[in-house]
């Protein structure tokens, strides 16, 4: 038709035509007509398609010229015309309004949001729903109307609260500020009051839909613009009337405001034509939700579904036909798009996929500010102060990567932070900071340097910032307080030197990141100090009006060159020109994702509300028809090829069903078969995904496959270090049974120390006792109260009870309640007291557990007293101590001249003496659920107190061994009332601390013992406990012999019900022994009483022949 509209006749033309009928080029040539003939024109598309509009026009006419050939956006018209007709008004960004309405918020009193006001993320909620009403036209008068007229009293409710927060923040920035959410109320005013673009053709196209407001200024360009033309994907024939419901509602809305503005309507074009390359995308488009569906027999070469075992496998299969269609068919990188059912589900793993196999892409997403480094790292300089320098913020605060602090530093910092739990004191106050660094540090000068070089150089300075800004103090000298600091500690300089190293190394993507998240940072500041300036706040208030202006930040980019794969989400996203579109996610509920109900009106309510003529955002009815035709817009995008994913389980591990749009495809192609994600050789194409291929191959020693062997040669003439590093991982060996014996004979001299619990470990398991023992590999050392400083608690508390008894020359025989309450509660009072000294932070829950230690040790003391009491034994010591400085180890001669020496403690050790000669009993406290074994005896799990006893009997002639028991202390629940008398009590109290191990069965010997002091299931004869006394010296010279053997097999024992070392083991990552068969396993046999277990003591060895398999 001719652009000619004489006069000033002003028309309206709808274009319509179904996905790649031509709507875009039609417009394009008709711009180039209007360049060509010196009329100006503007291309109006969405915000997130300027970039490609652009690029578009460019590539049609060779330029873009201001005033006369351009593309914008609404908000970019908006700025526009504001700078033809600017505002004396300050300019409100998102970040000003969110402060606003913190304000608001603080001083209101909500019914309905009483609760929901306090917490974080109402204020972007609010944000939101002012945008939503202000972008409908829906003006707090209009909300208060409804509110007087409506019936629903929750409704009202609802309403009137939304009507206090909106009229608010209305009232308080008329006169002063120019709202962002009022740019396209004003750009409306200024089109009918300047009528600025008379004789300025204007095309709107990518929209399939327009808000009142937009709809609005496309009525004020009605009557003055010299032509409108506004491109829809619509095609108004009956059978897909349902498909383009949105398009064409949106059509007509248009047609009726452009009418009533008194702006004629020309005949729509429709547009008929596919410009697909291929038949398959052609009939895919044109059946895709038509019923019934068109069946196509043939098998299609340019569809294609694969379905992945997981989210990463599915995007490195994608990266893989990506490679393929680079490679072998010539495409380039900006011919190709992706998008994602939901980006933030994949963006990560895109990234690390696309890096390993070299693929250049733009990730076309808005980040939240909040997450990123910069800004949670000036959050946490207040949440460092407001929670008391907890140890995971200060922590943070060290780890940011947004101080000067060495690495070496930091990581002996954060060592020091975990094993002492560092609180505010340990780091402010000098004496403590000196007795957590000294106990730490362990004499160490070289962490007692790092140490202080952090505290001095930055939790000082943070701690002056927070001492200068506590209390009340304005908003304006509380910013200038914080951004002073960040100054004095160069984070300006940070940031600056991290935007160096990102474009240097060609990262323009995060460089423009750090760029923008910075001026946010600086724009956040200026809008605290300008808008809240003189308001009194303290540093929590301050901090949430801080966190609600972030909060409402979001920053993206348009991408950085121009051959790359655009990934972006199925909402946002278009890459222009891909004739390679591939869809990944393609799952039910995510393609497309079901929108959350979260904003403050529900849909219920838009129903009620629309009802009485407020329209607002589509609710979830009307989203599924916009859900359809987004659908249908992804799928039909691509010119040349449709590639659609899937994975069967989601990055938790759940299942998850296809999309139902693929099954729709599969009736429209029936020979169209799902592919699991195999493409041939394709990780080969790339030198990073073959060297990581070729490693997984030598480690697999897979010598078979000969591409292997050629890569391997391809290095070999091109990559010695990567040659070097492949040989390495050839000649490995991943699990070694046997150490060298030069290499032992090093470790190992001819007279060497051990401990009998160390040896039960290389019993258990022998591959831990060499990580740990051998290797000295251990854990971060991270503060808290472990069982081993319960139990040495214990153990010192009953100690040392009966030595302040002996050095008052009186007995455990001879205490009372009172000696026993005051010796326990001065004991643990000094043990949280030693706690504090050393600059450690203890918790509530954990003091709570020291003084609840008191009942049980009370009731063990009471009960101690009285075995003694009853009984003929006498303490012969308490923590006899087998070393050389002591009673001399115990000491074994091996196998080739060499000697193990054995140390170790007896928690006490009782004896008496008849005509027999001396009778020695061992007695080991235990504060957990140990009891004897003979199982355990026997494969040498567990020997240490057999070990001891029979040590302790040599050493005295004429001696005999009586018993090795164990006294659990525990705090019992026993049956006594409270009216009953303390010797009931007591009677209960014995019959539940009833003694664990193996006595002797001497009759003279029974009679020595208290009467119901022990378990009664273990006794044996002399010449038994002989035999178990000689067998598990056997047990130990044994196991030390294997371990100067290097015996270092992963091979722990199982116990016959299931349990293993394995389910505590620090290391079973390491060796990764669960994964391995069951035969991995060695498999003990129950020996569940004596008789069982003698036979197998005297059946399988003779004495000195022992051998722990």
């Amino acid at each position: 038709m001719s652009l000619e509209t004489g006069g000033r006749k002003l028309s309206l033309q709808i274009i319509m035509g179904r996905a790649h009928s031509g709507k875009t080029q039609y417009i394009l040539d008709m711009a180039k007509d209007l360049y060509e003939t010196d009329h100006p024109f503007i291309i109006v598309v969405p915000e997130q398609f300027t970039h490609l509009a652009e690029k578009r026009l460019i590539e049609k006419i060779g330029c873009i010229e201001s005033g006369k050939a351009e593309v914008l956006s609404f908000d970019r018209l908006a700025r526009r015309v504001d700078s033809l007709y600017p505002s004396d008004k300050h300019q409100l960004d998102t970040i000003g309004k969110a402060l606003i309405i913190s304000e608001i918020l603080s001083e209101i009193k909500l019914e309905y949001y009483k609760s929901a006001s306090k917490l974080s993320g109402f204020v972007k909620i609010c944000n939101d729903e002012i945008s939503e009403l202000k972008s409908y036209m829906v003006s707090p008068e209009s909300l208060k109307n409804i509110i007087d007229t409506t019936s629903d009293k929750s409704l009202s409710i609802k309403l009137k609260d939304i009507y206090e927060i909106y009229s608010m923040y209305e009232e308080r920035i008329k006169n002063v500020y120019s709202d962002s959410d009022d740019k396209l109320s004003i750009l409306t005013d200024a089109l009918k009051k300047f009528m600025p673009y008379k004789d300025v053709t204007f095309f709107f196209d990518e929209f399939s839909s327009f808000n009142p407001r937009e709809r609005e200024i496309i009525s004020a360009l009605s009557v003055q613009a010299k032509m409108l033309y506004v491109s829809f994907c619509a095609d108004i024939s009956p059978e897909y009337k349902s498909l383009f419901k949105p398009t064409i509602e949106t059509a007509d809305l248009i047609r009726k405001v452009c009418t009533e503005a008194g702006c004629k309507t020309e005949k729509d074009v429709l547009l008929t034509n596919s410009f697909y390359e291929n038949r398959e995308m052609c009939i895919l488009e044109k059946y895709l939700y038509v019923t019934p569906a068109k069946t196509d027999h043939e098998i299609p070469e340019n569809i294609s579904i694969t379905v992945a075992e997981n989210p990463y496998a599915e995007v490195e299969t994608v990266a893989r036909k990506i490679i393929s269609l680079i490679q072998e068919k010539g495409v380039r990188y900006r011919d190709i798009g992706i998008v994602c059912s939901d980006i933030s589900s994949y963006d990560h793993i895109i990234r690390s996929v696309f890096d390993m196999y070299k693929i250049p892409y733009f990730i076309d997403e808005k980040v939240r500010v909040l997450d990123h480094a910069i800004i949670s790292f000036v959050i946490n300089i207040l949440d460092v102060y407001l929670r008391s320098y907890k140890s995971d913020r200060v922590v943070g605060f060290l780890k940011s990567g947004c101080i000067g602090a060495k690495k070496d530093d930091i990581y002996v910092a954060d060592n020091f932070i975990l094993a002492s739990n560092a609180s505010k004191n340990t780091w402010l106050d000098d004496d403590k900071w000196k007795r957590a660094t000294s106990f730490f540090a362990e004499g160490d000068t070289k962490k007692i340097k790092s140490l202080e070089r952090v505290r001095d150089g930055w939790i000082l300075p943070l701690a002056k910032l927070h001492d200068s800004i506590k209390g009340r103090h304005s908003v304006k000298f509380i910013t200038e307080k914080i951004y002073a600091y960040l100054l004095d500690i160069g984070f300006d300089k940070t940031v600056s030197e991290y935007i160096k190293l990102f474009k240097s190394d060609g990262n323009m993507f995060l460089a423009k990141q750090y760029e923008r998240v910075w001026a946010t940072l600086i724009e956040a500041f200026d809008s605290l100090v300008y808008i809240l300036g003189d308001t009194q706040v303290n540093l929590s208030e301050y901090r949430k009006y801080l966190y609600d202006a972030f909060d409402q930040q979001k920053t993206g980019i348009i991408p950085t060159t121009l051959d790359e794969i655009i990934v972006g989400d199925i909402k946002r996203t278009k890459s222009g020109g891909a004739k390679y579109q591939f869809v990944l996610g393609a799952v039910d509920g995510s393609f497309p994702s079901v929108a959350p109900d979260n904003g403050i009106i529900t849909d219920e309510e838009k129903k009620k509300l629309s009802s009485l003529g407020v329209e607002l955002t589509p609710d979830r009815n009307q989203q599924a028809y916009f859900d359809r035709f987004l659908i249908y817009s992804v799928l039909t995008h691509p010119d040349k090829c449709l590639m659609i994913s899937y994975p069967a389980s989601d990055n938790s591990f759940s299942c998850v069903r296809p999309a139902f749009v693929i099954s729709i495809i599969q009736k429209m192609f029936p020979a169209l078969k799902k592919d699991g994600g195999v493409v041939g050789d394709a990780e080969i194409y790339t030198e990073n995904t073959a060297f990581e291929t070729l490693i997984s191959s030598a480690v697999a020693k897979n010598d078979d496959d000969n591409i292997w062997k050629d890569i391997y040669t391809y290095y070999l003439e091109n990559d010695e270090e990567k040659l070097s590093y492949i040989d390495r991982l050839i000649d490995c060996k991943t699990e070694v049974d046997v150490i060298e014996p030069e290499i032992m004979q090093r470790m190992y001299s001819d007279e060497f120390y051990s401990t009998v619990s160390r040896l039960q470990r290389y019993n258990s398991c022998r591959y831990s006792y060499y990580l740990e023992y051998m290797l000295s590999l251990h854990e971060k050392k991270t503060y808290g109260i472990e069982s081993t400083d319960v139990g040495t608690l214990i153990h010192s508390i009953i100690e040392n009870a009966f030595v302040e008894l002996s050095k008052e020359n009186k007995s455990m025989k001879d205490a009372d309640n009172d000696f026993f309450v005051n010796h326990i509660r001065k004991h643990l009072d000094e043990y949280l007291s030693e706690i504090e000294n050393n600059g450690t932070n203890i918790s509530i829950r954990e003091e709570y557990f020291i003084k609840n230690l008191e009942s049980s040790l009370l009731k063990s003391l009471q009960v101690l007293k009285q075995h003694l009491v009853d009984s003929k034994f006498v303490p012969l010591g308490h923590e006899i101590t087998f070393d050389d400085n002591s009673i001399g180890c115990i000491e074994f001669e091996l196998a080739g001249g060499k000697k193990v020496k054995i140390t170790g403690k007896i928690d006490r050790a009782d004896y008496f003496e008849n005509e027999n000669g001396i009778y020695y009993r061992i007695i080991d406290y235990k504060s957990g659920t140990k009891s004897f074994s003979f199982t355990d005896v026997f494969y040498g799990l567990d020997v240490q107190l057999l070990v001891y006893m029979n040590a302790l009997v040599k050493k005295q002639e004429g001696a005999h061994p009586a018993g090795a028991l164990f006294f659990r202390i525990k705090d019992p629940v026993v049956n006594s009332k409270s009216h009953d008398s303390d010797e009931k009590h007591l009677l209960d109290s014995l019959a539940e601390f009833k003694m664990d191990g193996v006595v002797s069965s001497e009759p003279n010997v029974l009679e020595a013992f208290s009467k119901n002091s022990f378990k009664t299931t273990n006794k044996v004869s002399t010449s038994q406990m002989n035999m178990l006394c000689d067998y598990v010296d056997s047990v130990v010279k044994n196991s030390a012999e294997n371990i100067i053997s290097g015996h270092i097999d992963i091979n722990p024992y199982i116990r016959s019900d299931g349990r293993s070392p394995c389910g505590y083991c620090k290391y079973k990552e390491i060796c990764a022994v669960e994964d391995k068969p069951e035969k991995s396993f060695r498999k003990t046999e129950n020996l569940s009483n004596v008789n069982d277990a003698f036979e197998k003591i005297s059946s399988s060895v003779e004495f000195g022949e022992v051998q722990i398999k």
